[in-house]
C-alpha cells in the first residue's frame, strides 16, 4: 500500500507545470497585447503627467518685455488590477492530472486561451472606460468625449441617420477626427477593433456596392486580412464593448498613446485539499492595467446589431 506525502505536491511536478505554463502566457497570442504600449513599472499605480501643447507667437519690437506662461499639467494614474483562476481536480483524475506539465495539456492550454481573453476583454474596456487623474489624489473621473465619437447612424455627409452597422463611411468619419486631433494615419500605426458582425457588414457592402472605390478598397483587406483595411491595421475580436440596446463599440486608436498595458504577472500555486479527499488545486493569479492614455487618440465606432 503506497504511503502519501504528507499532503504535498512533489516540487518536480509543481515547477514542471508552473514553467511550461508560465512559457505557454509569453506565447499568448491576444487580440490586442501586440498592438497596445506596454508600460512597466514596479507598485500597483503609476502616475501619468501631461502638459498643454506649446504655441509659438510673433516677436514684437527689439527688446520686449517675457510674458512667460504656465504650464498645465494634466495627470492619470495606471492601476494594476489583481484577477485569480481557479480549477480543483479529483484524485482520481488521471488524465489530467498524468498530463499536466505538457505543453498541449488541457489545463495550460485552457488557461493560455483565458488568460488572452483577459487582456482582450479589459483592453476594450479602457478605450471607452473612465480613468482617473486631475490633482493628487488623482480621484478625478476622465469620460471620452462626445466628439470622439461617430454617431451610430452615421452613413456620410447629408444622408439622414438611422442606426447602421460598419460601413466605410464611418471609417472614414473616423480618419478625420484624427486628423482634426492632428494625428496622422500615414506617420503612425493605428488600430481598428471590430467584431466578427462588422467584418461581417463590410462583406455585406461589397456585395452590394459592386465597383465602387469603398468596395475595391475594402475586398483588398477581405481577400487579405494581413492588410490595412483603408489605413487602419484590423483587429477582429469578440470583446469589443458591448452599449446595450443591440449596440455594440468598435473603436480605432493610436497604438502609441491610445492604450497603455502594465505587463502582465502570473504566479501559479498548488494545493492538495485533504478535505476534499485529497483533490488537487491549481490558481494561478494575475495582475494586469489598462488605461486610455489620450482622448484625442482613440475613436469609438457604436454599430447596430440588430
Amino acid at each position: 500500500m503506497a504511503t502519501s506525502q504528507s499532503h504535498g505536491i512533489p516540487e518536480e511536478f509543481r515547477r514542471e507545470f508552473t514553467n511550461t505554463l508560465e512559457h505557454e502566457i509569453q506565447q499568448v497570442k491576444s487580440k490586442f497585447s501586440g498592438h497596445i504600449k506596454i508600460e512597466g513599472f514596479n507598485g500597483k499605480s503609476k502616475v501619468f503627467n501631461s502638459m498643454d501643447s506649446f504655441e509659438f507667437e510673433p516677436r514684437v519690437g527689439r527688446l520686449p518685455q517675457s510674458a512667460p506662461s504656465g504650464v498645465t499639467l494634466h495627470a492619470r494614474q495606471l492601476t494594476k488590477v489583481p484577477f485569480v483562476a481557479q480549477k480543483i481536480f479529483d484524485k482520481f483524475d488521471k488524465e489530467n492530472l498524468g498530463d499536466l506539465g505538457l505543453p498541449d495539456s488541457e489545463t495550460i492550454q485552457a488557461m493560455k486561451m483565458a488568460f488572452g481573453r483577459l487582456i482582450d476583454k479589459h483592453a476594450a474596456i479602457a478605450a471607452d472606460g473612465t480613468v482617473y487623474g486631475g490633482v493628487e489624489p488623482f480621484v478625478t473621473a476622465i469620460d471620452m468625449p462626445a466628439g470622439q465619437t461617430v454617431p451610430v447612424g452615421y452613413k456620410g455627409p447629408g444622408v439622414t441617420p438611422a442606426n447602421t452597422g460598419l460601413n466605410p463611411e464611418k471609417l472614414i468619419a473616423a480618419k478625420k477626427i484624427f486628423a482634426l486631433n492632428e494625428i496622422d494615419i500615414t506617420e503612425q500605426e493605428i488600430c481598428l477593433s471590430i467584431d466578427p458582425q462588422g467584418e461581417e457588414d463590410l462583406m455585406q457592402y461589397v456585395k452590394s456596392a459592386g465597383n465602387d472605390v469603398w468596395a475595391k478598397m475594402i475586398s483588398a483587406y477581405l481577400e487579405d486580412p494581413t492588410k490595412k483595411l483603408m489605413g487602419f491595421t484590423v483587429i477582429v475580436s469578440n470583446r469589443n464593448v458591448d452599449a446595450g440596446s443591440n449596440i455594440t463599440k468598435c473603436f480605432a486608436y493610436a497604438k502609441n498613446s491610445g492604450i497603455y498595458m502594465a505587463p502582465e504577472k502570473l504566479e501559479v500555486e498548488m494545493d492538495i485539499l485533504p478535505t476534499q479527499q485529497h483533490a488537487l488545486q491549481i490558481t494561478a493569479y494575475a495582475t494586469l492595467g489598462f488605461m486610455r492614455r489620450f482622448e484625442k487618440s482613440v475613436v469609438m465606432i457604436p454599430c447596430d446589431r440588430t
